[in-house]
């Protein structure tokens, strides 16, 4: 029987929420397919300086890893596409540019591509996925425990980046907050 996408993201992000229970306990993090995320805020009209009936839209999501709040409130953390077999370059352009919407509106968000069933990521993906934070292949559907444990070492330092952006960005006002003088991101291959 031959595995589909939306059967194999539910699988991968059945297996990340266990993991994330295990390896960041405190962060209250899931990991859930099909969630919708905004990815546009639209406004028609104003009155005085206030919108007035703004439209949204959201793109459905793979697998959307969110931290709990409480009180039936969420914040995106990462969003994982996921392909299997290949990928196109019109798959790479497309969901690069989702990737780009979904941040416009969540500036803290990561983002990610994972394709499943493929040797290793295509060159079209490093050529047109410059809005992917990261990109991550496995070579079948069944992870290798290097596979998994990879996976989950970028899973955890893609939801420290989105926390520390977050404080970047809107912790202006707390106090000894940490400062910065450089941004470097560095190409790590594996």
């Amino acid at each position: 029987m031959k595995k589909g996408e939306h059967e194999w993201a539910k699988e991968i992000a059945s297996i990340i929420n266990e993991k994330l229970k295990v390896e960041l306990p405190l962060l209250s993090l899931f990991a859930k397919t099909g969630k919708k995320l905004i990815y546009a805020y639209e406004v028609l009209e104003y009155a005085s300086e206030k919108p007035v009936e703004p439209k949204e839209m959201a793109y459905q999501t793979d697998i959307l890893i969110f931290q709990d709040l409480g009180d039936e409130k969420w914040k995106p953390r990462i969003v994982i596409e996921t392909k299997i077999n290949g990928v196109t370059t019109h798959d790479a352009i497309t969901y690069s540019e989702k990737a780009a919407h979904h941040k416009s509106v969540h500036p803290y968000l990561r983002y990610g591509i994972f394709i499943g069933k493929i040797e290793q990521l295509p060159g079209r993906l490093f050529r047109h996925g410059e809005n992917f934070d990261f990109m991550v292949s496995w070579a079948d559907f069944e992870p290798s425990p290097d596979e998994l444990d990879s996976l989950m070492k970028v899973i955890k330092l893609e939801v420290e980046a989105s926390l520390q952006l977050e404080e970047i960005m809107y912790g202006t006002r707390i106090k000894n907050r940490a400062k910065y003088s450089i941004l470097h991101r560095p190409l790590v291959l594996k």
